[in-house]
């Protein structure tokens, strides 16, 4: 796969020799951070002896949706539009910050709101 966006590569001292991680260019403080792993792998293909619990506690299964809710009122960097246009994410601009994600396509009905604490909504 192509790299998506403009990026800087940090290479801590953690990751294994010659892996990096891509910074997304040109990203306002007001943004997200974007970032892109190349070598990156589903958890699901790691080797069996580095592989962790695929199974969670709560049911779930996979993350299957992304949306970010925002009152940024600059353009988005090139790296939050190649997430939108991946059609990894979803980008709205409200007046109130918010991250929506949504497991197994929200199949059992269920929600879980964080706010006031968090502005995070599971839906599972």
């Amino acid at each position: 796969m192509s790299i998506p966006f403009p990026m800087w590569d940090y290479t801590p001292e953690y990751m294994p020799a010659g892996m990096s991680i891509g910074i997304g260019n040109e990203v306002s403080l007001s943004e997200l951070m974007w970032f892109w792993l190349e070598n990156g792998k589903a958890p699901d293909a790691a080797p069996d002896d580095r592989r962790q619990p695929l199974e969670h506690t709560a049911g779930v299964l996979e993350i299957t949706s992304i949306a970010i809710t925002t009152p940024m009122e600059k353009k988005w960097s090139d790296a939050a539009q190649a997430a939108v246009d991946a059609g990894s994410i979803s980008i709205v601009k409200d007046k109130h910050h918010l991250m929506e994600i949504t497991f197994d396509y929200g199949f059992s009905g269920l929600r879980h709101d964080f706010r006031p604490a968090l502005p995070l909504v599971f839906n599972y």
